[in-house]
């Protein structure tokens, strides 16, 4: 019995230790969101999910983004956000550890954030975010951040 709890905790401290050397964040940091959000906005293709991620003034701003003229400007966040990409050194990014891979930088004030994300090869996009635990989204992420701007920058037009 005694060396199955040494066990747990060995393995417990072990995976500890490999999470926070991978550039994990807290659950509830506003990092979290923004890669949550990259993940499920070009990794993934659900449009829906990143919309979740993001609060209505968020999401106005990315249908708007994604309407091609006034005939398609009922195009919303989840159409956008399916046409949304992400460019790296040319290259699209569409795998779940290129996203992870990305370097994420937070300040926080109060209910506010700002996270910056960059890499080698990518022009840096600035995300602001809210504080907010219940926007009714369809889907609620396991963060309480929501991104209020920046998320228009990864929509294209014309897909």
């Amino acid at each position: 019995m005694r060396s199955i709890r040494m066990y747990s905790l060995v393995t417990a401290s072990l995976l500890a230790l490999g999470a926070a050397g991978c550039g994990d964040f807290e659950k509830d940091a506003p990092e979290t969101a923004v890669r949550d959000f990259l993940s499920h906005a070009v990794s993934t293709g659900n449009g829906q999910r990143a919309c979740d991620h993001l609060t209505a003034a968020g999401q106005q701003q990315v249908a708007g983004a994604a309407a091609k003229d006034e005939q398609d400007a009922a195009v919303g966040c989840r159409i956008g956000m399916e046409r949304s990409v992400l460019v790296v050194d040319g290259e699209f990014v569409d795998d779940l550890n290129e996203v992870k891979d990305l370097d994420y930088e937070a300040e926080t004030e109060g209910h506010d954030a700002t996270v910056t994300v960059s890499g080698e090869g990518l022009k840096p996009i600035t995300f602001r975010l809210k504080h907010d635990d219940a926007l009714g989204n369809l889907y609620e992420p396991s963060t309480p951040w929501r991104i209020e701007s920046g998320a228009e920058a990864l929509v294209r037009t014309g897909s």
